[in-house]
């Protein structure tokens, strides 16, 4: 048998080999597509996340800037006052706003200043600066019920 010349022709590759080439060939295919559509996930996924943290920033200037509204019937305490606070005047029985009010630091208002004959103590003590603006809606925000 050593004097057999092998025809290439005919031998071929077997046809199991060739169907596990083709196999083989869309897996790696259908990986790197695989692979491309995860690489674009994960940038979109960073874009979002960079979005994400502009507007908690956002959200954080906002709310530090934000000068506050007081829905009830007491007034607010001198030390949580901010300028241009918005103080609703609730009557809560009646489910009401009875006024609205807004703080402003530039008036000198009613506070206690020492003086020759008012000293500080536990129940008179200097205030901030401030007075309350009282405000009416027009006409035209008013229903009637």
């Amino acid at each position: 048998m050593a004097d057999q010349v092998v025809d290439k022709r005919t031998i071929g590759i077997p046809a199991d080999i060739e169907v596990v080439r083709n196999d083989v060939e869309e897996m790696r295919d259908t990986a790197e597509s695989h692979m491309d559509d995860a690489q674009a996930s994960a940038a979109a996924a960073q874009a979002s996340e960079a979005a994400a943290k502009g507007y908690e920033e956002k959200a954080k200037t906002l709310v530090e800037s934000q000068t506050g509204i007081v829905f009830r019937s007491d007034e607010p305490a001198v030390d949580s006052r901010t300028d241009g606070m918005l103080w609703m005047i609730a009557d809560e029985t009646a489910k009401k706003i009875t006024a609205l009010k807004r703080w402003d630091t530039e008036q000198v208002g009613y506070a206690h200043f020492p003086s020759q004959t008012t000293y500080p103590s536990e129940t008179l003590y200097p205030a901030p600066m401030g007075a309350w603006d009282d405000y009416i809606l027009a006409a035209t925000l008013v229903a009637t019920s």
